[in-house]
This record gives C-alpha cells, sequence and structure tokens, in this order.
C-alpha cells in the first residue's frame, strides 16, 4: 500500500534525512561518510586532495625515519625517492622520431601553429601591450619553433 502526503509533510522528511514513503533504505557508498555528503563536490574533491597530501607525508616522514634509523645502525641504505607523482623528475627520451611522412607533417602543422600563435603575441608585444610570463616565454621559444620546422622539413623530403 502507498502512503498518501501531503507536499509538506514530504518536505519535512527530505529535510531531516528520511524517507516519507517508508524507512530509510539509503545507503552511502563504501568509504563515505554522512559528513562528506553533506559537503559540495568541489569541497569533497578538496578534501579529498588534503587527505591524499597527508598521507603521502607520512608516507615520506616514515621512509626518512627509517633511513635515518638504518644509517645511525651503520647499514648502508639506498636513497629516498618521492613517490610516484611527487615531485619525481620525468624520463626524457632523446629527440622524436618519426616513422612516416604523415606523422612529420602533422608535427610540422602543430610546430607552424604554434609560431603563428606566438608571432602574434610578439606583434601585440611590439604595439605596447604588456605579457604575462607565459605568453613571453611564447615569444622567446620562436627561433626554437623555425629551426624546428626547418629541421621537420628536411627530415620530410628524406622520405
Amino acid at each position: 500500500t502507498r502512503k498518501t502526503l501531503s507536499l509538506h509533510a514530504f518536505e519535512e522528511a527530505k529535510k531531516v534525512g528520511g524517507s516519507a514513503l517508508g524507512p530509510a533504505s539509503r545507503q552511502l557508498p563504501p568509504g563515505a561518510s554522512e559528513e562528506d555528503e553533506k559537503l559540495s563536490k568541489g569541497a569533497l574533491k578538496k578534501k579529498k586532495a588534503k587527505e591524499k597530501a597527508e598521507r603521502e607525508r607520512q608516507a615520506q616522514e616514515q621512509l626518512e625515519e627509517t633511513q635515518r634509523a638504518l644509517e645511525a645502525a651503520g647499514v648502508d641504505a639506498p636513497a629516498a625517492r618521492p613517490a610516484a607523482g611527487a615531485g619525481a623528475p620525468k624520463e626524457e627520451g632523446g629527440p622524436k622520431t618519426y616513422g612516416t611522412a604523415e606523422e612529420v607533417q602533422k608535427r610540422i602543422k602543430a610546430v607552424q601553429k604554434k609560431l603563428r600563435q606566438a608571432e602574434g603575441l610578439a606583434a601585440e608585444a611590439a604595439e605596447g601591450k604588456e605579457m604575462n610570463v607565459d605568453q613571453q616565454g611564447k615569444i622567446d621559444g620562436i627561433a626554437g619553433m623555425k629551426q624546428e620546422v626547418a629541421e621537420l622539413e628536411a627530415k620530410l623530403k628524406t622520405f
């Protein structure tokens, strides 16, 4: 049987977290708390990021403490490595190799687009418009982009 409620009664029941139509059967996802449910999506994301940062900080402290203990005991310990994604240096490969002429043409087109954008910024800067650090970096990279286009065009001729 279905209960008939007024709109007011239904809204009041929702405010207190219950269901006006029967016992509360709503379950939270694993790891969630009632407090999390009250937070906005952005606040919840920020809270989880803080918790993750705290766990990483604690793990780093434990690692350092272990290393100090090993050094005090006279044991040769390997150097501490930061956790992945926590300031770990990115591995840089050598120069990009292209297997096909299409790949080279695609890269030429991409670099030419960046070059046009940078040259547009340079023109604006010449007119007296102030540039931020990123924009100035693009302008400073014009010579390198021109060189890269020339190298790619030469490579394209080898295919």
